[in-house]
């Protein structure tokens, strides 16, 4: 297993590919060898499929009150994806990093409670697979704006949101009250 770790305990990851002349074959998700190699005990719960054309853009999204630590990585198209640590205890609290997740790097994404994430799509079709550790609940469901003026993201205006996303707050109007 290749790995590089950005943030505290934030990795991205790649399962080593078996492939021949019929394809390949990727384990995306074993529990065994994250609690080995990279010392996570992650419990999936949860495992959802997006599908999204080329310029939507899915985010800025987190739980709260039972944030969720999800595995994500692309089987079909390429993303740009965003996360931002929103851990106010943190040093690195407001800072974000973007990784480029594919079909053909199949690189996979660790993010821990306590980070808010989003993607652009970059292919004409994109297939974005998550696992997660808690239930998604409506209820507790909150987010913050791509064009939230501190954030400063350089992201074209012709990027396609859902009505949800256009109308979340900017990010320093968000409270976050975590408890870690």
């Amino acid at each position: 297993m290749n790995k590089k770790k950005y943030f505290k305990n934030v990795y991205v990851y790649e399962f080593l590919k078996h492939k021949d002349n019929r394809g390949f074959f990727v384990e995306l998700f074993n529990q065994k060898d994250l609690r080995k190699k990279l010392d996570i005990n992650f419990n999936c719960l949860q495992t959802s499929l997006a599908y999204s054309r080329k310029n939507v853009f899915r985010g800025f999204h987190f739980q709260r009150i039972k944030p969720i630590e999800q595995i994500i990585t692309v089987v079909k198209g390429k993303v740009d994806y965003y996360f931002f640590d929103i851990r106010k205890k943190s040093n690195t609290f407001g800072k974000y990093k973007k990784i480029c997740l594919s079909n053909k790097n199949k690189k996979i994404l660790y993010l821990p409670k306590g980070f808010a994430g989003g993607y652009h799509c970059l292919d004409n079709e994109n297939l974005v697979l998550y696992h997660h550790n808690e239930f998604f609940n409506k209820k507790l469901d909150n987010g913050f704006n791509l064009f939230s003026k501190n954030l400063n993201l350089k992201n074209s205006k012709k990027i396609i949101r859902s009505i949800k996303d256009k109308n979340l707050r900017n990010f320093n109007e968000i409270k976050l009250n975590w408890i870690f």
